[in-house]
């Protein structure tokens, strides 16, 4: 299953992405991000997926949740931090 996750977050590298952070109650939002995805990798103690956006900076999405496609969207959701992870390719038309 970790394996598939990642495989998920992988189609992202080398990409420009918008990533929004949002809680599962949807009040809170932080603010939406445009980033190019460096690479992923486990953390330390293999409780997050690391999606680098530079060689010191990235983000973290716990390996527990949930992944699912909805539209063009990755959403990983959070149970115990009662966030969603939401991904999605940057396009140019």
């Amino acid at each position: 299953m970790e394996s598939d996750k990642k495989n998920s977050l992988s189609m992202f590298i080398h990409e420009d992405v918008e990533i929004a952070i949002i809680d599962t109650d949807g009040e809170d939002q932080a603010p939406l991000l445009t980033k190019r995805i460096e690479r992923i990798e486990n953390c330390p103690d293999h409780t997050h997926f690391r999606m680098y956006v530079n060689h010191l900076q990235f983000l973290a999405i716990p390996m527990e949740a949930r992944f699912e496609w909805k539209n063009d969207r990755l959403v990983a959701t959070d149970e115990n931090s009662q966030l969603q992870y939401c991904i999605r390719k940057i396009t140019n038309n």
